[in-house]
This record gives C-alpha cells, structure tokens and sequence, in this order.
C-alpha cells in the first residue's frame, strides 16, 4: 500500500511538472512569440509599404553617412578639422581656345582672357588632354574635351548660361572616410587638385554626354561602394572637376527650414530651374583657405561653408548668429555626375531677418528663397509635390530621418495606400509564416 502511495505521489508530481511545462510553452507563446511575430510583420510590411511609395527616381547614392542613431553621438555627423580636406596641388587646367572668339569683336564686350589659361593644357603633370584616356580608359575622350571646349568659351564670351566669369576653384581627386578615436566616429577624408571654372564646365558637359550615351554609369559607382571608392579615386576624378557643400539652414529655433527656388540666371545644365533647391549651394574655391584669401595655406570646409553663407544668404563671415555646420553626409550625384558634402545648421534669428539680409548673388542664383515648418506634416507634403530638385529631396529625407522627422510619402494619395497596405500585410503575413514552420 505504501508502494502505491509512493507511485501514486511520484505520478502525480511528474504529471503536474508535465502539465506545468505545457501551460508554460503555450503561456509562452501567447504572451510572447506570437505577439513578437505579428510585431515582426508588422515592421517588415511597414518597410515594404514605405518602399513602395518611395520616390523611384532616387539621384543620389550615398558615399557615407553619418549623424544617425546607428553611430555613438548621433547629433554630431562627420569629423573634420583642418586636415580633412587636403590641396593634391596637382593641376588640371583646360587651355581656352582663343580662336573661337578671335573673330568676335572683343573691344565690344567686357569679356577678358587674362583669367583663363591660353597656354597648354594642364592635365595631371601632362601637357596634352589625351593623357586624359590613358586615366578613363575612354577611346575618342580628346575630340569630345575639344568640342565642348568651343561650345563653352562661345558662352563664356557671351556670358550665357551662368558664366559670367571664370575662377580658380578645386576638383575631386579621391574620396575616403576613417574612423576617429575611441567612439569611432567617422571622419572626412578627401584630396582636391587645382582647375578652374571653364575646365569644370568643359569636363560636366562631355561628363552628361557620355552618361546619355552610356559610357558612364552610376551604376559602376554603387557596385565600388565597399571597395574605397576606387572607380572615382582612380578613373573617374577628372570628370569630378568640382566638390560643393550643400547646407540647410534651420531659422527660428529649428522650427523652420529655408529653401531657395533655382533662378533661371544660374548654371543650370539641367532643368533646375524654378525648383527649390537647397539653403547653401557652394563649390570650394581655391580661396577657401585658412591663413589667407589668395590660395595659401589650408582648404577648409568651414571657409567653403561660410563663404556660401555670405555670397548667396548675405550672412558675415564672422556672424555668431550662424551656427557651426554639420556634415551629415557625402554624397554622389547620378544626373550631374559630381560629389557634395550635405549638411544643416542653425541661424540665431527668424526667417524674415534672414531673407532680409543683402547678397552678393541672390539675383544670379536665386529667384526666391521660402520658409517651411520642420515637421511631418510640412516636410511630407514638401517631398511629395515634386518641387524640388531630386537631389534636394533625397537629401531632404535623410535630413528628416536624422532629425527624427518620420517622412510620410504616401501623403495626398488618397485610399488607395490603405489597400495596398493590407496586400503588403497578408503577403508579407504568409510568406513569414510559411518560412517559420518550415525551419
């Protein structure tokens, strides 16, 4: 009797331990599996639905990225000091061809050949532009360099199409990012070398047209992402004849943001014009340096920076009421071929003491120049209603994401992103069902 007692009492604990361990695998996936699997699918379908109204003419494609949650200060984007831009002191200066406005009648116009180079070409340490295929590996490159040579001193005669004067400024001769210090954070990287405005001009119109006739190709550019860049540091450089920060300026304790319609003054090579485009748009220039405004000592990118502020926003150079720029990204331009840093900054006073401060080229580059409320609603309606220049907007929705401003791009498009939400939804739903039991 006391043996079955014994089993008895031995069942009924192995029985209770049994039903104990079932109540607490179905308690378990109750309270917690299944709800984190209808969170996952939830997420999953949420990206996919965003995806799907995404602007699908992206013209960026992003070099490096900093200034998001994923790095340790998450507010403060790249380093860069003194050192982070660097002056190659390598040379590429396109000779203008002077036969081409012999014929014109100069003493009629103001236009002077004193600033443009009338000697040899300067092409990398070589004095001929064939030089120039031996770097690209494009056959034919030469006739296409001297083409458009003739076409842009025409314009530059003329004054036509933004060129108004030529300048000394700096081309991209390599692009990289490291890593500083013990958090890591990521820091600039890049090598300038020396042309002038008419040599940009010249390589961007051949660069468009071999983009149009598919010798270039951003894709080739993507595919180098995680290779140091190598197709622009060692092939592409000499088309890459420019490098422009382009700034968003926040007013009115951040709650609002400038943009500036492009005017049709300036040198739009594409359709730009009457589009807003960013606060700052500005090339460094070989006066962007540190001890001096005449080319010597260091290239900075605050000097680019403040520069830019002062020429096209009418803000001092030495203006505390501006705020230090933030890098947040660098960036490749697919339709125009060229490289940009993207940042923001804070101007210490309100949209109307802004707009009505005097400068220098608001009216070659500026038809008007508007304020927006940084926040969802405004910043939604702004993306989606195609005013802006691509690679504005694209910048602009990294800008929110960086801000914590949650994009809506289904914004204005009635019901019809509601259906398409729960389509996502049910397929996502069974595909990750499907994939879970058969693991």
């Amino acid at each position: 009797m006391e043996n079955f007692d014994f089993l008895t009492k031995t069942f009924d604990g192995f029985f209770g331990y049994f039903l104990a361990a079932i109540i607490g695998f179905f308690s378990r996936a109750v309270f917690l599996r299944i709800p984190r699997f209808f969170r996952y699918v939830s997420r999953k379908a949420h990206v996919r639905w965003k995806e799907t109204y995404f602007p699908d003419d992206t013209d960026t494609i992003t070099l490096d990225l900093a200034g998001t949650n994923l790095d340790d200060d998450a507010g403060s984007g790249f380093i860069y000091d003194y050192k982070s831009i660097r002056d190659s002191a390598q040379v590429f200066r396109l000779s203008f061809p002077v036969s081409v406005v012999s014929g014109e009648d100069i003493g009629s116009t103001s236009f002077s050949l004193k600033d443009f180079n009338t000697k040899s070409d300067e092409v990398f340490g070589k004095n001929h532009i064939s030089h120039l295929e031996e770097i690209t590996g494009i056959e034919g490159l030469s006739e296409k360099i001297v083409r458009a040579s003739e076409i842009e001193a025409k314009l530059f005669f003329s004054k036509k199409n933004g060129r108004h004067f030529n300048g000394k400024a700096f081309g991209l001769r390599s692009v990289n990012f490291n890593r500083s210090g013990n958090l890591e954070q990521p820091k600039i990287d890049i090598s300038l070398y020396r042309t002038d405005y008419f040599t940009q001009c010249v390589m961007h119109r051949v660069a468009l047209d071999l983009l149009s006739d598919g010798t270039l190709s951003p894709d080739e550019i993507s595919s180098n992402r995680n290779s140091g860049f190598d197709v622009i540091n060692s092939t592409y450089y000499p088309f890459i004849a420019g490098l422009a920060i382009n700034a968003f300026v926040l007013t009115d304790e951040g709650r609002e943001i400038v943009l500036v319609r492009r005017s049709a003054n300036a040198n739009n090579s594409l359709d730009h014009a009457g589009k807003y485009n960013t606060s700052i748009d500005e090339a460094f220039s070989q006066f962007d340096t540190t001890h001096s405004k005449f080319g010597h000592g260091n290239v900075t990118i605050q000097n680019c920076f403040r520069r830019g502020a002062k020429e096209e926003l009418g803000i001092n150079l030495d203006d505390p009421m501006l705020g230090e720029l933030s890098v947040y990204q660098v960036f490749f331009v697919k339709s125009l071929f060229q490289v940009a840093l993207a940042g923001h900054c804070t101007f210490d006073g309100t949209f109307e003491e802004l707009r009505s401060l005097p400068a220098q080229d608001k009216p070659l580059e500026h038809e008007s120049m508007e304020s927006f409320e940084f926040r969802v609603r405004p910043m939604s309606k702004l993306v989606n209603s195609g005013e802006l220049i691509p690679f504005a907007r694209d910048l602009l929705i990294d800008l929110c994401r960086i801000r914590g401003i949650d994009v809506d791009s289904t914004l204005g498009k009635g019901i019809s992103p509601l259906f398409m939400y729960i389509k996502i939804y049910v397929g996502t739903f069974v595909k990750t069902l499907t994939s879970r039991m058969g693991q």
